[in-house]
């Protein structure tokens, strides 16, 4: 007998490969693996820098690792929060850091979230609750709520100030080990400015990480 439910998923994925065909999201080349959002050939270069900053950054910031984060970042892909999340949480693994109490995310200006649908590193944030089974919170907000970062100079970006920080949801982390979670790092300026707000909760201990590097390692 005809497994109908099996031929109709084949004809399904079929005509998803017509109307629209998988495409990488770094290369932009088709490929045969419906939902895969990189090619065989681009996944071999996703690979993640060993922990050896204060900040633990998961990738370089260039190659399929960037286009990856850039389509999250312009809204675009919501999906790949899951997958880059993934690969964090298993360089936190091999870091042998201790398992965070909270998960907290540096916070987008308000320009960004109407932007983009949403947030970037909250998303990434999220994700790595789940896969670590902690919580997440939103604790901090921007001040500059129309700040463009991503238009500053490096230099720049060394002037920011905790000030430009301030508290969404107070929190008492009180002997607590705080994961705070950035998209991307470029100089580490605006993760050191959360986690000197951060510190007025008293926590135990907070861990900086980062999911791309925008030159932060190369000084």
């Amino acid at each position: 007998m005809m497994d109908y439910s099996r031929t109709a998923l084949r004809l399904i994925k079929s005509i998803l490969r017509i109307i629209f065909p998988p495409l990488c999201f770094h290369c932009k080349k088709s490929h045969d693996k419906l939902g895969a959002p990189l090619c065989e050939a681009c996944i071999t270069f996703l690979e993640w820098v060993s922990p050896s900053t204060e900040i633990l950054v998961t990738f370089e910031g260039m190659g399929p690792a960037e286009s990856l984060l850039q389509n999250l970042k312009a809204g675009r892909a919501p999906h790949l929060a899951s997958l880059l999340a993934a690969y964090m949480a298993i360089q936190y693994a091999q870091s042998q850091l201790p398992m965070p109490d909270l998960v907290v995310h540096v916070p987008s200006a308000r320009w960004r979230k109407w932007q983009t649908g949403g947030e970037c590193a909250g998303s990434l944030a999220k994700e790595l609750s789940k896969l670590m089974e902690v919580p997440c919170a939103a604790l901090l907000k921007r001040k500059g709520q129309l700040l463009r970062q991503d238009l500053l100079t490096r230099e720049e970006r060394t002037y920011l100030s905790s000030e430009e920080f301030q508290w969404k949801n107070w929190q008492n982390l009180s002997g607590k080990t705080v994961l705070l979670v950035d998209d991307t790092v470029t100089t580490g300026t605006t993760l050191a400015c959360c986690a000197e707000r951060l510190w007025e909760a008293s926590p135990a201990k907070i861990i900086k990480m980062g999911c791309l590097d925008r030159g932060y390692l190369q000084g």
